[in-house]
C-alpha cells in the first residue's frame, strides 16, 4: 500500500523525521493518491498514531475521503488493533467526526461493527463530539447491528445495544439482526436479538 508520492512514502517508512521536513517545505499534507489516499489514511490504516498526530498537527483534514468516501476513521475501524485505538483518539482531538458515510452509506461504526471490534465502537462514542449514529442504515438498510449479527459478533452485538442500538430493524431484504444471525449459523448471537420475523 503505497503512492510513490513523497509524503506518502514517508508515512509509510513512519520517518516522521522526513515528514516534518516534507511538511515544512510546503507539501500539502492532503495530497491525494490515485485512489483518493491521503497520508493520514495511510497513517491511521497501519495504526500509526504519531504519524498521524504530526500530519493533523500540520493541517491534515481529519475528514477527508478517498474517492470511495471512505475516511480516517473508517481505516481506524476496520483493522481495531489497539495502536488504532490511539488513532482514533488522535482524529477526535482534531475533530474528527465519525459520523460520516462512505459512498455505500456506511459509517465507521459499519467497519468496525463488521469487523467485530466492539472496543473501537466504544471508543467512538466516547470521543466523539457528536451523538454516535448507531442505528444509521446504508444503501441496503444495513445498519451496524446487522453487521455484527451477520459476522457472529456476539460482544459486539452486546455492546451496540447496551448503547441504544435499535435491533428490530429490517434491511432493504426484509432482515432483521436476529434473521441475519440465525440465517449465518450464529445461534448464540440470535438468542441475543428480538426476532422479529413474524411481521413479515
Amino acid at each position: 500500500m503505497t503512492s510513490g508520492r513523497p509524503l506518502h512514502t514517508a508515512t509509510n517508512a513512519k520517518r516522521l523525521d522526513v515528514i516534518q521536513q516534507l511538511l515544512a517545505r510546503g507539501a500539502n499534507p492532503d495530497t491525494q493518491d490515485a485512489d483518493g489516499w491521503t497520508a493520514l489514511h495511510f497513517a491511521v490504516s497501519r495504526g500509526d498514531h504519531e504519524s498521524a498526530d504530526l500530519l493533523l498537527r500540520n493541517g491534515a483534514n481529519p475528514n477527508l475521503g478517498n474517492f470511495d468516501g471512505m475516511r480516517p476513521a473508517h481505516a481506524a475501524a476496520k483493522w481495531g488493533s489497539p495502536s488504532h485505538h490511539g488513532c482514533l483518539t488522535v482524529l477526535a482531538f482534531y475533530g474528527a467526526n465519525f459520523n460520516l458515510l462512505d459512498h455505500n452509506g456506511r459509517s465507521p461504526v459499519h467497519y468496525a461493527a463488521h469487523a467485530g471490534h466492539h472496543e473501537i465502537i466504544g471508543i467512538m462514542r466516547n470521543a466523539s463530539r457528536a451523538n454516535l449514529l448507531l442505528d444509521q442504515p446504508d444503501v441496503d438498510g444495513v445498519t451496524p447491528i446487522h453487521e455484527a449479527a451477520a459476522g457472529g459478533h456476539l460482544e459486539t452485538i452486546k455492546r451496540l445495544i447496551a448503547m441504544g442500538a435499535d435491533p428490530s430493524l429490517f434491511d432493504n431484504w426484509g432482515f432483521c439482526p436476529h434473521s441475519r444471525a440465525a440465517f449465518a449459523g450464529h445461534d448464540d448471537c440470535a438468542a441475543e436479538l428480538p426476532d422479529m420475523s413474524w411481521r413479515f
